[in-house]
């Protein structure tokens, strides 16, 4: 009796155990999708669709991924492909648990898209746009004023558009701040103020990711750049405010509109040393102005002396060649230094490499290996395959080869030819493309110099979207999801080629 006692007290232990781990995957990937992370919110949620714990906002997520689907079709990848019928059936299973937002999306698939929609039913999209915006929804707030200042399905009316969108803005809702910056803009329904405008936009730029902020922040950014380059809107924005958007700009890719801003406030005591790094970045290379290397040096130059790492290592390569400046090994290494002792990983390498080479500094193998440790422990494969190689040939370190193959194993499982040129049987190598074809883990050095399997991490590149932005020469016009008719601002949506779609690396 006792022990059927104590099995069925074991059953019940195990089953409150899963349904709490239930509870916490779903908050987990619903938390995913809010911040913008759609891939990794939806590898969470899918295979928890019969819970009995899957909330209104896990089904929104559900209509939200297969109604605009995941991945690219066009670009040959795609994790889900959209499915409208779906998108309405997890939509309106979500509504009629009480969601709110799920009641906007309702009425936008209601209203249809620009090239026809078989559910196109513009009096079912207002009242479910009313139901939404009555139940305090920032979405249905937007989108009811998007109605209302449009007149398509509604008596047209710029002032209650514009209520609405204040509405949907006092609520953070990114749709609802970039409507009301275009009604300060043209002057729609409230009285028109261009600086307004500019701060609304500028608060998208700047705004943390969300599962929406793809396409606001996209759109502000085009729309604050066109305001601020109109000879109507000169200084929409105080000095401090156009640095911060300039360094938002490049953080995003946008260098043109970055530079612009940086540039035209170079002299300024506010220029910050992130704001002389990215402007040197520009001068350096390619991104959309000519390229310039005397004003690259200068730029790094006063970065570094603020104490960007990044500008310190750029000034450092600069004079390590002698470009746009006198060559100096000695002046170069300081500067390597300084930036390696931040913790830069491409300055630790180089270090690494100074110091074995006796470049610029006096010749310590020991300490060589020293920072090439420190670089590879962050991943950089040609600190791994350099310290390999001192393992290898015992230079500043004892001879160990089975160390040496990890590290050049690493390497090469990084794509770094050299290392695997001399590395097909690499047990680090095996490793990692092992699981890499399995999408599951790859083999990196640990803090604590433990060889162990760890999870692949977030892609730098996309932030885990497996999406990122690209500048495209092609432009068109179209209708968004949300029924704004536009240009698309040439900025495209494309497979990240980092993670190769994954959004993990």
């Amino acid at each position: 009796m006792k022990k059927t006692c104590f099995a069925l007290f074991a059953v019940c232990m195990m089953i409150a155990a899963s349904a709490q781990t239930d509870k916490e995957n779903i908050e987990t990937g619903v938390n995913k999708f809010k911040t913008g992370k759609r891939i990794e919110a939806y590898k969470i949620l899918a295979p928890l669709t019969k819970s009995r714990y899957f909330n209104a906002d896990a089904e929104y997520c559900m209509g939200d991924f297969y109604q605009e689907g995941i991945g690219n079709p066009n670009g040959g990848w795609a994790l889900l492909k959209y499915d409208t019928d779906l998108g309405m059936k997890w939509y309106k299973k979500s509504a009629s648990d009480g969601n709110a937002d799920a009641m906007a999306e309702i009425g936008l698939m209601y209203k249809g898209s620009a090239d026809g929609d078989k559910k196109k039913n513009e009096k079912e999209a207002l009242k479910w746009y009313k139901k939404s915006a009555e139940k305090g929804s920032g979405l249905g707030q937007d989108f009811l004023g998007q109605a209302y200042a449009d007149g398509k399905i509604v008596q047209q009316d710029y002032t209650e558009a514009a209520t609405l969108f204040k509405l949907s803005a006092a609520q953070n809702c990114g749709m609802g701040i970039l409507s009301l910056a275009q009604a300060y803009e043209e002057g729609q329904g409230v009285t028109k103020d261009l600086k307004e405008a500019a701060r609304l936009y500028f608060s998208l730029i700047n705004r943390p990711d969300d599962n929406n902020n793809n396409y606001t922040r996209g759109s502000a950014i085009r729309l604050l750049n066109k305001l601020m380059q109109s000879s109507v809107a000169a200084n929409l924005l105080d000095t401090r405010d156009e640095i911060a958007a300039g360094i938002a700009y490049c953080y995003l890719d946008f260098y043109k509109e970055g530079f612009y801003l940086l540039s035209k406030n170079s002299s300024s005591a506010y220029m910050n040393d992130t704001a002389f790094n990215w402007l040197g970045f520009i001068y350096d290379g390619n991104h959309g102005v000519p390229q310039n290397w005397d004003e690259a040096f200068k730029c790094f130059k006063k970065g570094a002396a603020l104490g960007n790492s990044i500008s310190q290592y750029n000034l450092a390569n600069y004079l390590a060649v002698g470009k746009a400046t006198v060559k100096n090994d000695d002046e170069a290494f300081k500067w390597y230094l300084k930036s390696a002792q931040q913790g830069f990983a491409g300055a630790q390498k180089t270090v690494g490499q100074k110091y074995q080479e006796g470049l610029g500094v006096k010749r310590d193998e020991v300490e060589g290996v020293k920072w090439l440790r420190k670089a590879s422990d962050q991943g950089d494969f040609v600190a791994q395959y350099l310290l390999g190689l001192a393992y290898r040939n015992g230079k500043g370190v004892e001879k160990d080869n089975k160390e040496s193959q990890l590290w050049i194993g690493y390497s090469a499982a990084q794509g770094y030819s050299l290392a695997d040129d001399i590395c097909d049987k690499c047990i680090a190598k095996r490793t990692a493309l092992a699981a890499a074809e399995n999408n599951n883990a790859t083999p990196v050095y640990s803090n604590n110099n433990e060889k162990v399997p760890y999870e692949k991490s977030l892609c730098n590149c996309c932030n885990g979207t497996g999406e990122k932005v690209i500048w495209s020469s092609q432009t068109y016009v179209e209708t968004d999801k949300y029924g704004h008719t536009h240009n698309a601002s040439n900025y495209i949506h494309v497979r990240c080629s980092c993670c190769n779609g994954s959004g993990r690396r």
